[in-house]
């Protein structure tokens, strides 16, 4: 043990913070479980909230593998992703038909700038173009003591602003995509 690990030994290990400590410990996974649903439910609304300001013909959804996805004028064939709920923090472009050959992949890798994260589309499952947001990961401390209810709004707008930037950024893309299979 180093000097850190010795002094919390010491403050563990005496009959009136012993109790209280394995206490901590055993809820610590529901309290770290709560944080971490607070915040990307705040996430959620705040887009849900611009989405209706501003009269967005986006559909937002957060299933239950913790995934964000936005919908573009009820468009499926590819949707905005961001993933973070459980780890590091992804964003991107997906499709769910992409695997069954309904996109034509020219026209994909036409709308994909770049190279490296088509191929990566090609290789995955889930047919999503992943990019690591800010090596974020909801396993880190650092990460999660961004999301603590004193500290979490600014991690929060960081957050929603990058998610409706790239989707902004890219509705066009997708409009016109979604347009050329029609």
């Amino acid at each position: 043990m180093n000097t850190y690990e010795d002094e919390i030994y010491k403050f563990v290990a005496t009959k009136e913070n012993f109790k209280s400590a394995i206490e901590i410990s055993n809820l610590l996974p529901e309290i770290k479980g709560r944080l971490i649903t607070d915040f990307w439910d705040l996430v959620k609304n705040e887009i849900e909230d611009y989405i209706n300001k501003n009269g967005k013909n986006w559909v937002l959804s957060m299933k239950k593998d913790g995934h964000l996805y936005i919908d573009i004028n009820n468009q499926k064939d590819l949707r905005i992703y961001f993933a973070g709920r459980y780890g590091k923090c992804y964003y991107g472009i997906g499709s769910n038909n992409y695997k069954n050959g309904l996109l034509d992949e020219k026209r994909v890798e036409k709308y994909i700038n770049e190279e490296a994260l088509y191929k990566e589309m090609k290789k995955t499952s889930w047919s999503v173009c992943w990019i690591e947001f800010n090596q974020e990961n909801f396993t880190n401390i650092q990460t999660l003591i961004k999301i603590l209810p004193e500290e979490r709004d600014v991690f929060k707008d960081e957050i929603v602003n990058h998610i409706l930037n790239f989707t902004i950024e890219n509705e066009i893309h997708i409009e016109q995509f979604c347009k050329m299979r029609k």
